[in-house]
């Protein structure tokens, strides 16, 4: 983790505060202290940046965090379709960062499959990746759907937890499958703070 993780946030943290550049990247930096900071603020762009920034963080969190719970709640159960779709997001998961940008460059792409679709369909081609009316939804979209198996894993294991007694008993009551998930599953599935001692 401190390899991996922690000493590259450092780096980054280092090279901010520092004149890095191409040429200079195997050299000796110039301290430029908060100057590269001071210079970002002064671009006209960065307040579109930003909203960019956050309107992409928001989209793959709430895409990424519901989808994860409906798939962790579809492949709670032991059935053929369950297991299928549990190795699916394993699959999905799994598959490296530049195998999966090829793959939906390959869909999205101008002359790609959903566009040759939509040709055929008798619609016209769309931009996904370079009209601003779609590009930053469709790399969000992209990111949500390689999150989605990772939050889809953590949440079932979460779900496993929950005794089958109670839900059976929900279903006894003639509760639905919806309200099941609402009042049964995910307070149950949420983490509890160790109570207080008295």
């Amino acid at each position: 983790m401190l390899a991996l993780a922690v000493w590259p946030l450092v780096q980054l943290g280092s090279m901010s505060l520092h004149a890095v550049s191409a040429a200079t990247l195997n050299a000796e930096w110039d301290f430029v202290g908060l100057g590269n900071y001071a210079a970002m603020l002064r671009e006209p762009d960065f307040g579109q940046v930003l909203a960019n920034t956050l309107a992409f963080v928001l989209i793959v969190t709430a895409i990424g965090m519901v989808g994860g719970f409906l798939v962790a709640v579809a492949v709670l159960s032991s059935t053929r379709g369950g297991s299928f779709l549990l190795g699916l997001m394993v699959f999905v998961w799994a598959l490296p960062p530049v195998v999966n940008g090829s793959i939906w460059k390959f869909l999205l792409a101008d002359q790609g499959l959903v566009n040759q679709v939509l040709r055929a369909l008798g619609g016209h081609g769309v931009g996904f990746l370079y009209d601003s009316r779609f590009a930053l939804w469709s790399v969000a979209l992209v990111n949500a759907w390689a999150v989605v198996p990772f939050n889809a894993l953590v949440l079932r294991a979460a779900l496993l937890g929950v005794d089958p007694q109670v839900l059976e008993a929900a279903e006894l009551d003639g509760a639905r499958p919806w309200k099941r998930v609402w009042h049964v599953l995910m307070p149950r599935a949420a983490p509890r703070r160790p109570s207080s001692p008295s």
